[in-house]
């Protein structure tokens, strides 16, 4: 059975993107990278959560007078991905500009208010489920694909809805969906590929050198970049449609 860990990034700060991202694999691999990972953490005095954006940003824990300077965020980070590159089978992100959801998808409350970032995360998690579903038909699997997604963010409910619609509308690869905390080890490499992905398309799209990045994210099983756009904006806007009614 294969199993899918997803994190977001961008919906709790003024992003001008929000990014879904996550890994695939199966539950004899992700036993694997939970023993693995759980040894990282342990060697490095991480405690229970591999935090990303504090070692890419060299905040809270992770400061340099702490002893985090870039040769050992350097060490972690590649350690990382070579566990990633080990247990997991494949990484998709799918992001969207905020400016494009606000203009086709303005999401609003009772009182009228949009509900910023609900529908930014409601259309990037479709896209990530989407493309692994199309990966995972390349790929000869048939059997319906559980959905892991960190809990809290802006937009879950109808993200659920919407893929629970998909599987009761015939989309027989998509399973179960759960929401977790982020003590989940297997979030905590989405958490990774999310935050270094975000980090890397806001770089691209302000014309900024993503190489080095890029590279990395490639090595750590990245394998396909979706982003919302005029070809799977129909296709999009069908699949949520029920959302805006």
């Amino acid at each position: 059975m294969l199993t899918v860990y997803a994190d977001e990034s961008g919906t709790h700060d003024s992003s001008a993107i929000v990014a879904v991202a996550g890994y695939v694999s199966t539950s004899h691999l992700w036993d694997g990278f939970q023993r693995e990972w759980k040894q990282l953490l342990a060697d490095e005095q991480l405690g229970d959560v591999f935090h990303t954006a504090d070692l890419l940003s060299r905040r809270g824990e992770m400061t340099t007078i702490r002893g985090w300077d870039e040769d050992r965020v350097t060490r972690v980070m590649e350690r990382a991905d070579s566990i990633i590159a080990q247990y997991t089978l494949c990484g998709i992100v799918a992001y969207t500009e905020t400016h494009i959801c606000e203009r086709y998808f303005p999401l609003k409350d009772e009182n009228g208010t949009r509900k910023k970032y609900s529908a930014e995360y409601l259309i990037a998690g479709t896209q990530l489920a989407c493309g692994i579903s199309r990966w995972a038909r390349e790929n000869h699997y048939s059997r319906p694909i559980q959905y892991v997604f960190e809990a809290g963010a802006n937009g879950a409910g109808y993200l659920r809805e919407a893929l629970s619609a998909a599987r009761e509308s015939g989309e027989r690869l998509i399973g179960g969906v759960a929401f977790k905390s982020k003590r989940t080890l297997q979030l905590q490499a989405a958490d990774k590929l999310v935050q270094q992905s975000r980090r890397a398309i806001t770089r691209h799209l302000t014309g900024k050198g993503t190489d080095r990045v890029v590279q990395r994210l490639i090595k750590a099983k990245l394998g396909k970049v979706y982003r919302l756009d005029g070809e799977n904006l129909p296709l999009l806007r069908a699949n949520v449609e029920v959302q805006y009614s």
